[in-house]
């Protein structure tokens, strides 16, 4: 093993037998060249991020020569790898050699300012993750964020608002611009929109003790009791008393059947909105907390996540390496648990521990909406003195069931609405997979299979699927193996056995 260590001396024979070293990082490391190291990286673009043919990198080659100078180089070399999207290599020498991912260059500039100017999204969130300073200004005045601004980079834009404060959007370069004025004088209007937009969300979400800002995190929540609770007053005032529950029993329970349906529903709704959703426990050093001489946070180098590359396990808010199908709710400004959505309506996150509620809400309402409309439909025609021409029962049932016309009304609008939202749900449980992942599904690589096909390997089939879902109340993040494709040879084989069995 020692004598593989050692230093190879590569070379060439050369006219009359002058020896050069070979061209590349590896020896300018193992020899201790810095301006060849320099000129390698800086000029020419060579990565310090992949081992040479035996498997050793340039790193290595520069510790076990003792080649102080090139190993200094390297290890602060972090801005080459922030530049070229060398995620695995920065995660290395910050981990492995304590190299300071904070460090700013000649120009001002951190490694968290290349990967956000060239967008690369797996720096961003590793180097927030490592506590980088989102708020330093280069030479120029500008912050990470403004130069994501600069060239339209709307995901790293977000991602830099998601894990930073307020303050972040209001900082203003030398010429006295913020990230939201520069992204529009470079023509990014969406970036632009977002970043003004994301200055009220944060007004509203951490707004301090104003009532508004109070009221404004309940969300649509109120709006939809309230109008839940006024359709069932309406039915019960309107429709019901119509119907007499003693002479015609079977009618009569039909018609409070639609009420016990809402009612439950009602309890599912308030279940939903009140339950954890499925939040992923916070690191206590979370970024809004901490102070600026705090030491870098320890990162678990045996993490199988970070081992594998699985960058996007990384929460930049939180602190945590999250599991592999959650997601940071920035409404929330938590990580959830099988993230679905967050649904304005219940004022909460869907997410693995109240999925089932959400669901039983919405099946029990649109049952109720499908019984409650058809026993108004009843009452309405079955008075004796309605006439038979639509328009005409129309102008009747306005004067003389005003109640029970205009339940109909808003029942029949809603129902088409909360109807798609129950099928949509129904067949995202039936193959156990979320809102979230439909949408992103090639932005996750555990969704994409051979070939780069989407493959959801969480489906372990619709009956599984839903008992899992209605009987636990969540389904387990178990992948489902995939059966192995048979080659030309295996197919052929079995066809020959075929053959001599017949």
């Amino acid at each position: 093993m020692s004598s593989q260590m050692e230093v190879v001396e590569e070379t060439t024979e050369v006219g009359g037998g002058e020896e050069f070293l070979k061209n590349d990082v590896y020896t300018a490391a193992a020899y201790g060249d810095v301006e060849k190291l320099k000129r390698l990286v800086d000029v020419e673009g060579c990565s310090l991020a992949d081992p040479d043919g035996i498997g050793y990198y340039a790193l290595q080659w520069a510790a076990l020569n003792n080649r102080t100078a090139a190993l200094q180089y390297i290890i602060e070399n972090t801005h080459v790898a922030a530049q070229y999207g060398q995620t695995a290599f920065l995660y290395h020498i910050v981990t492995k050699w304590n190299a300071d991912p904070d460090v700013p260059d000649s120009d001002g500039r951190s490694p968290l300012h290349w990967a956000a100017y060239k967008g690369f999204i797996d720096c961003i969130r590793l180097l927030l993750f490592l506590d980088a300073y989102s708020g330093r200004q280069d030479k120029e005045g500008y912050t990470p964020l403004h130069w994501a601004a600069i060239k339209g980079n709307l995901e790293a834009c977000t991602m830099l608002v998601q894990a930073g404060k307020k303050e972040d959007l209001m900082v203003q370069d030398n010429t006295g611009l913020t990230p939201a004025q520069l992204a529009s004088d470079s023509n990014h209007q969406q970036v632009a929109i977002f970043l003004g937009n994301a200055i009220r969300i944060f007004d509203r979400l951490y707004g301090g003790s104003s009532q508004f800002g109070k009221l404004s995190k309940l969300g649509h929540a109120p709006l939809l009791w309230c109008t839940i609770i006024a359709l069932l007053a309406t039915y019960m005032y309107s429709v019901i008393p119509g119907f007499n529950i003693w002479k015609l029993s079977l009618s009569g329970l039909f018609a409070w059947l639609g009420v016990f349906l809402a009612t439950s529903g009602l309890v599912m709704f308030y279940r939903c909105s009140r339950k954890d959703p499925g939040y992923v426990k916070m690191n206590p050093r979370n970024s809004r907390n901490i102070r600026d001489d705090e030491p870098l946070l320890k990162v678990d180098l045996g993490n199988p996540a970070l081992l594998a590359g699985n960058w996007s396990q990384l929460c930049a808010s939180c602190k945590i390496i999250r599991p592999l199908r959650a997601k940071h709710c920035s409404t929330c400004d938590r990580c959830v648990e099988q993230f679905d959505h967050h649904c304005p309506w219940v004022s909460n996150c869907i997410g693995k521990k109240n999925k089932r509620d959400f669901f039983m809400f919405l099946l029990l309402e649109v049952s109720a909406m499908v019984i409650t409309g058809a026993v108004t439909i009843i009452r309405t025609v079955r008075d004796p003195a309605a006439p038979k021409r639509f328009v005409a029962w129309l102008n009747y049932s306005a004067t003389h069931h005003p109640g029970a016309l205009s339940f109909l009304i808003t029942d029949f609008f809603l129902f088409f609405g909360v109807v798609a939202l129950t099928i949509v749900q129904a067949t995202q449980i039936s193959q156990n997979i979320t809102t979230n992942e439909m949408a992103n599904g090639m932005r996750y690589s555990y969704l994409r299979g051979p070939g780069g096909r989407f493959r959801n390997p969480y489906d372990h089939g619709i009956r599984k699927n839903c008992s899992d879902l209605l009987i636990n109340g969540y389904n387990e993040d178990v992948e489902h193996p995939e059966q192995p494709s048979l080659s030309a040879l295996e197919l052929g084989m079995i066809q020959m056995a075929s053959d001599r069995a017949l």
